[in-house]
């Protein structure tokens, strides 16, 4: 079943593939209750609910009107409350905002700065297990006109963030043509994933109780490696992670010891892959060329040590079988 939640005018409209939007409540009287963060236009952010089989979705709520025309991003803690993080209209600064989730409602709390120096593009955010939030974003230096991947951290609820607003945070790469990043808590570890360059795929560590980031592990180098991969962590705390090859779909895994080696998905580029666990089992779900301007829902799931092969996942979602034309003027 598709359900038409809203259509938007915005840029980026659902946003890029490192960023989350849609969570549902984990826990308690309103357990399944899904919340959905997307932009109405250039500036403002909305939120709508809705509870199983979600065929009926709440009004609009304007959660900011200040939004850059920019994808933003979120995070659920374990009692429902949403933290959203995304770009400032016009300074380009970077903030954040907590719903509080109170009685099966969500109420707007006060938005905070993270950065308000450079260009800030982007963000991911998580809370990890001593409730700590972190924000990884872009960072643009227009000094070097280079982008660089950023983080930050806040220990009091997103009030504070590192120093403070005009402190950048720490850097995680030395800078290059375009960047960006998702955050994932793989315990003991809060680990920082990113794309450098278009040409190469890294991750950073930080240790629970630690006090610097580890140095660069390489995962795959190639080409076109943009916004396309996505990070998820499996019940059972392995890493997986999907992402474009040169002319390939693959995977790789990490069991917190080793990698895996690079598993191919699917031998076609992919479009927005992503990767969901049911159970310990990875499913990665992307787009595929079927034609000029045509892209097709596929998805694949991991059997031993590969994937089956991909199939659509709406198989009425394809090239027309047969296109009927006539002439309504026509008298015969």
């Amino acid at each position: 079943m598709q359900k038409l939640i809203d259509t938007v005018s915005s840029f980026y409209a659902s946003g890029i593939q490192t960023q989350a939007k849609l969570f549902k409540v984990p826990s308690g009287q309103y357990k399944g209750r899904a919340i959905l963060i997307y932009p109405l236009n250039a500036n403002t952010l909305i939120y709508r609910w809705a509870d199983p089989p979600y065929i009926s979705w709440s009004d609009p709520v304007n959660i900011v009107t200040n939004s850059a025309d920019f994808p933003a991003s979120g995070f659920m803690d374990s009692s429902g409350n949403f933290h959203l993080v995304y770009t400032v209209q016009t300074s380009l600064a970077l903030a954040t905002v907590k719903l509080l989730f109170v009685n099966g409602s969500w109420s707007i709390g006060t938005v905070r700065n993270v950065c308000t120096v450079g260009n800030n593009y982007y963000p991911t955010i998580l809370q990890d297990s001593i409730n700590r939030l972190w924000v990884s974003w872009s960072y643009y230096d227009s000094g070097t006109a280079r982008y660089s991947v950023h983080v930050k951290s806040s220990t009091d609820d997103g009030i504070t963030w590192g120093t403070g607003e005009t402190d950048p945070g720490v850097s995680l790469t030395s800078g290059t043509t375009g960047c960006y990043s998702q955050l994932v808590f793989q315990s003991p570890y809060i680990r920082c994933f990113y794309s450098d360059g278009g040409d190469s795929l890294a991750y950073r560590s930080f240790e629970l109780y630690g006090s610097v980031w580890s140095s660069a592990v390489s995962i795959y180098s190639g080409s076109n490696i943009q916004d396309d991969f996505q990070v998820l962590i499996s019940p059972d705390n392995k890493v997986g992670i999907v992402f474009p090859g040169i002319s390939s779909l693959l995977y790789r895994e990490y069991d917190g010891l080793s990698w895996s080696g690079v598993i191919t998905v699917d031998t076609a580029v992919p479009v927005s892959p992503a990767i969901k666990f049911s159970g310990n089992v990875p499913y990665v779900f992307y787009g595929k060329n079927i034609g000029s301007n045509q892209n097709q829902f596929f998805y694949s799931y991991k059997s031993g040590s590969s994937f089956v092969t991909p199939v659509p996942l709406l198989a009425g979602a394809k090239v027309l079988d047969k296109v009927f034309c006539y002439d309504h003027s026509a008298t015969n």
